[in-house]
């Protein structure tokens, strides 16, 4: 439906937020990307920062890069998507993530 769709763009959303917040820690980004997802009414079944090589959950007190990782329904559906980030600096120069 067309409201699914607008709640469906949360996710986006909240993986904007999780990269505003990378260079403030783990911490912090989840919580920005957290935040997002709780306006829009949205309980996701995960969202995680990973290590991109391992894809295990990283510590709060990691630095270096992650993958933001987030799943929610909306109705029916259920939606998947992720960012990369570089939790507690900014990313290198040259770096793509």
């Amino acid at each position: 439906s067309r409201a699914e769709r607008g709640t469906a763009l949360a996710l986006s959303g909240a993986l904007r937020a999780g990269m505003s917040a990378q260079k403030e820690g783990a911490g912090p980004a989840l919580s920005a990307a957290r935040d997002v997802l709780i306006e829009a009414a949205l309980d996701p079944d995960y969202l995680v920062l990973v290590d991109p090589t391992t894809v295990e959950a990283v510590p709060a007190t990691y630095v270096g890069p992650a993958l933001l990782l987030v799943a929610a329904r909306v109705g029916q559906t259920r939606l998947i998507d992720n960012a990369a980030v570089h939790l507690g600096a900014l990313a290198p120069a040259g770096d793509v993530l």
